[in-house]
């Protein structure tokens, strides 16, 4: 890997990773959880890029990731509230 393309990096980290925490606690309501989406989301670039993957437009590849991130946030706490639902009320079982 190059140092350019660490340098460019560090670069979008640097312009983009607030705007991706506001829009991860926006839409989660949930300080903690918005922060690790946003390490996550950078993680995930930064394995793109050391594997070889070049980005372009790093602000909508980042928030492209970000959204999937909250995406299966959203599924993954609706699954928990459905078995809790379930476990609370053994009525709901077929």
């Amino acid at each position: 890997m190059s140092s350019q393309a660490e340098e460019l990096f560090l670069e979008a980290f640097n312009t983009h990773s607030d705007a991706l925490f506001r829009h991860a606690f926006f839409r989660l309501s949930d300080r903690e959880r918005a922060l690790e989406l946003t390490q996550d989301a950078f993680v995930k670039a930064w394995d793109f890029v050391r594997a070889g993957g070049d980005i372009r437009q790093p602000k909508a590849f980042l928030f492209r990731i970000m959204n999937n991130l909250i995406i299966d946030e959203y599924r993954r706490s609706k699954t928990e509230s459905l078995d809790k639902k379930l476990e609370d009320n053994p009525a709901f079982e077929a």
